[in-house]
């Protein structure tokens, strides 16, 4: 009914209040109008009146009463204005109300004392009014048919702040009124325009609205049979994990929430570009023959595949798999081809059948339906691909974990050993001391020719370099806070070297030393850029198990020129290191020594302190030749 009919009422009431909106408008506007256009002919009166009384008059000439000379000096002013075929009378006044002069000589010495107009001239404000003759000095202008214009200007001279007379002319206002009609019928066709327009645009956004609201509920419900059809879906596919069994429920869900019989799922092989068919309902034995193995490059399927994108409607004649038994399934045609997509990459590819062989006339938004059903379903066939790697992982994982455990107890002994070496460094040092000390103690009761001078010296000497070399143990086995001191390179070297230099004597290893003299002390921490200097060395003697040359070098500046590095180069003549180990060596537990000699922990600390003092370290090796580690510190770390 139209009672209940929105768009019904809508016109309605919009028409009712766009109607009144335009009288008001027209209303209101036309009287501005019609305001302006006095205020502007009030301006022209005042300013041409002002201008001829101020040329030929004086305030004095605006007494009362006023004689024969004054009579005839206004008429010489103001008869002109008189004259003046839209004038129809001039008065003057003086600044009490009383006329000094008329065109009309009988008004002369009178005054009006009901004129409020003249009242507020006399205040010095310049007054119009446009109405019919009202007033008793309006009596010998009754019969003028039209509205009159009535202009009252009060005159001011120089220095003089109040007004000394006011000039009243009663115009016509013919002339004036026609204007004001043509304006106000140009103002009423404007407002009923845009009135009219105002409504039409209302209307017709209204009519997109209730168009868009009766789609929007109408999408609603579609959504609401969707959302359902999914959520069937979706309970169906949570209930295994297990692909085949999960594409068999897809495909017979799906198939009945779209009230169909029949189709197929093709799982996307993309090594070898070739489509496979997983499952199917409905199909007869020649037609699930037909799909071995659908070459997917320059078929229909291509689109699919590559763009992801479902196609509707396609015809069975152009089939890739079909082609050679289409006379079988002549009563069938494909309702859609739908991607199953995960993220952006294609895993395989559902259709459903129609019944009838005469195509399928599908609505618009089953395009995003199967869109959707394809990213449901491929969705769920990527979780079961990844529960299946993740199962082939596990059991790697698993050989790993046996093979990292007893890497993680030999690092649990290398820890036990730092603190077992810093406890037995502290016990022989105690007393070690009291050797030295008793040595000492021997050599100042012992003369110079004693024959056990030379063997208490040598106890003291001998218990001074153990002492030396207790001390050089604990600071490296103790664990500190990062800490930065002024260090030199030169000395710190020959610490590290100094807990390993009986290996080389053993070894028949010779070292060369290469130190640039005067190089600056940088800031560091010597204890652990001393346990990094000792592991690329031990690793240099561990690399020379025969003999062989190890060389030290320290420079200012590095090989580009750039002074505001320091380097050391330790090189060796041990067996090198093979190229594709390059890039390992710095990796945690990489090693190629057997598991007497270490787990490959040695060069991933030293990374990791030259790191920390934001520094560099480059290695360079030819197998069979030797190896050269180059650490470069910036000078002005801090």
């Amino acid at each position: 009914m139209l009672r209940t009919n929105p768009l019904y009422k809508f016109s309605i009431l919009s028409f009712l209040f766009i109607a009144f909106l335009t009288i008001s408008i027209g209303f209101i506007v036309s009287h501005y109008f019609k305001k302006i256009i006095l205020s502007r002919e009030l301006r022209i009166t005042t300013d041409f009146v002002q201008a001829h009384a101020r040329e030929r008059l004086t305030s004095q000439d605006f007494s009362y009463p006023s004689n024969e000379l004054q009579q005839d000096k206004f008429a010489t002013v103001f008869q002109d204005i008189a004259k003046m075929p839209e004038i129809l009378s001039v008065k003057v006044y003086n600044k009490e109300g009383t006329i000094l002069w008329s065109d009309k000589y009988e008004f002369v010495g009178r005054r009006f004392l009901e004129n409020e107009e003249l009242q507020q001239a006399i205040n010095g404000k310049p007054i119009v009014t446009l109405e019919p003759a009202r007033r008793p000095d309006h009596a010998y202008l009754k019969g003028y048919a039209h509205n009159i214009m009535e202009v009252y200007v009060p005159i001011f001279f120089e220095n003089n702040t109040n007004a000394a007379g006011i000039v009243s002319t009663y115009k016509t206002s013919t002339a004036l009124l026609g204007d004001i009609k043509t304006g106000m019928t140009a103002i009423w066709v404007v407002s009923i325009t845009g009135g009219l327009l105002l409504y039409l645009s209302l209307f017709g956004v209204f009519y997109r609205a209730h168009k868009a609201e009766k789609t929007m509920s109408e999408g609603i419900i579609r959504l609401n049979r969707e959302l359902s059809a999914f959520n069937r879906i979706a309970a169906v596919l949570s209930r295994t994990i297990e692909l085949d069994v999960l594409l068999k429920d897809a495909l017979y869900t799906t198939l009945e929430v779209l009230k169909l019989k029949s189709g197929w799922i093709l799982i996307f092989n993309e090594e070898t570009d070739e489509l496979v068919l997983a499952v199917h309902k409905g199909l007869p034995d020649k037609v699930v023959k037909g799909f071995s193995n659908i070459k997917v490059t320059n078929s229909s399927y291509e689109k699919v595949i590559k763009g992801g994108d479902p196609i509707m409607g396609a015809r069975l004649s152009e089939h890739p798999g079909l082609h050679n038994i289409i006379h079988t399934v002549k009563d069938m045609d494909t309702c859609a081809t739908i991607p199953l997509k995960s993220m952006d990459k294609v895993l395989g590819v559902m259709e459903v059948m129609c019944p009838g062989g005469c195509g399928c006339e599908l609505p618009l938004e089953s395009y995003e339906l199967f869109s959707t059903i394809g990213h449901q379903i491929g969705t769920v066939i990527a979780k079961s691909l990844l529960y299946r790697e993740v199962k082939i992982f596990k059991e790697r994982l698993e050989d790993m974990v046996e093979e990292k455990t007893k890497q993680v107890i030999q690092m649990e002994k290398l820890s036990a050993i730092g603190e077992l070496m810093g406890e037995i460094a502290h016990q022989i040092n105690n007393p070690l001391v009291g050797v030295v000390n008793f040595a000492q103690v021997a050599l100042m009761d012992i003369k110079e020719d004693h024959p056990l001078r030379e063997t208490i010296e040598t106890i003291k000497k001998a218990g001074i370099e153990c002492k030396e070399i207790i001390q050089r143990l604990l600071a490296f086995s103790r664990q500190s806070k990062f800490a930065l001191t002024p260090t030199e390179i030169n000395p710190l070297i020959d610490e590290a070297l100094s807990l390993i230099e009986r290996q080389f004597s053993l070894k028949k290893i010779a070292v060369e030393k290469r130190y640039a003299e005067k190089l600056p002390h940088i800031m560091l921490d010597a204890t652990l850029m001393r346990q990094a200097v000792f592991n690329i060395i031990n690793n240099a003697r561990q690399s020379m198990p025969g003999g062989g040359r190890l060389m030290i070098t320290t420079s200012f500046g590095n090989s580009k020129g750039d002074d505001e590095w320091i380097e050391i180069g330790i090189s060796d003549t041990g067996s090198g290191i093979k190229k594709e180990n390059i890039s390992k060596v710095f990796s945690p537990f990489f090693t190629t020594k057997t598991d007497d000699d270490g787990i490959g922990l040695g060069l991933s600390v030293v990374q990791d302190i030259v790191n920390r003092h934001r520094g560099k370290i480059m290695v360079e090796s030819k197998e069979g030749v030797g190896a050269t580690f180059t650490i470069a510190l910036l000078k002005s770390f801090n």
